[in-house]
């Protein structure tokens, strides 16, 4: 083999590779641009005013939206959760995960805050809960559960306050011995002072999905730029032998 086909043969692997990570640049534009939308969606949900006194039957396989909700019900006081590896302000800290009871319902999970965490990890925040019938107002949304390590939600221990590190309800209801709905409720109207309830809705702006989406399309139009140059380049080396 000459040297020539020898580069020539290097190149066709280079547009080879190049043609098949095309369609990975643009899809992944495409994903950013879903992303951008189900996150402006959101973010329209939690804005909304339209407030609904009972649980909506369509909440229990939605995690997509934020409903409005006024609830009356009442809390168990003995038990409670800590949702660990929380930072606000570049503060560690917990989220408070209370068990809630609405009227002729099952178990609803109420986030009422966030706490900052002690210096010395082993000494858990303790939580005075209401008391008798409480009405809780926030915002309902199905409960997304993200992927995490076996380990990671472990609960086994029925000591309260318990610790766990991402909300799993069949497990918290394995621990509880109850069934526990897929939900979770962050409230807006404050029930224990001291809890911080500036909710951060979603991680990231529907902008910098879509700025990420710009980088992708770009870096495939520029790849798609290369090929059609290295295409004309080859041929014309073809030519010329």
């Amino acid at each position: 083999m000459s040297k020539v086909q020898s580069n020539q043969g290097f190149k066709w692997m280079l547009m080879l590779a190049a043609v098949l990570l095309l369609p990975g640049l643009v899809a992944l534009g495409f994903w950013q641009l879903d992303r951008a939308d189900q996150k402006e969606r959101l973010l329209q949900s939690w804005s909304a005013t339209q407030l609904y006194k009972t649980i909506p039957d369509e909440m229990a396989i939605s995690g997509q939206q934020f409903i409005a909700v006024d609830l009356e019900g009442f809390f168990d006081r003995e038990r409670y959760f800590l949702l660990d590896n929380r930072v606000r302000n570049g503060m560690a800290g917990y989220e408070v995960i209370a068990l809630f009871y609405p009227r002729n319902g099952s178990a609803l999970l109420v986030n009422l805050g966030w706490i900052e965490a002690d210096y010395d990890r082993r000494i858990l925040p303790k939580v005075l809960l209401p008391s008798g019938t409480q009405k809780v107002v926030g915002k309902l949304k199905g409960i997304n559960h993200a992927f995490v390590l076996d380990e990671d939600l472990a609960i086994t221990e029925r000591q309260w306050p318990s610790l766990i590190q991402s909300l799993d309800t069949e497990r918290m209801g394995d621990l509880l011995q109850e069934p526990v709905l897929p939900l979770e409720l962050k409230i807006k109207q404050p029930l224990i002072s001291g809890l911080d309830l500036n909710w951060p809705v979603v991680s990231m702006s529907p902008e910098k999905h879509l700025g990420y989406a710009v980088q992708w399309f770009a870096m495939a139009l520029v790849l798609s730029g290369l090929l059609l140059w290295s295409w004309k380049l080859i041929q014309r080396e073809s030519r010329h032998e």
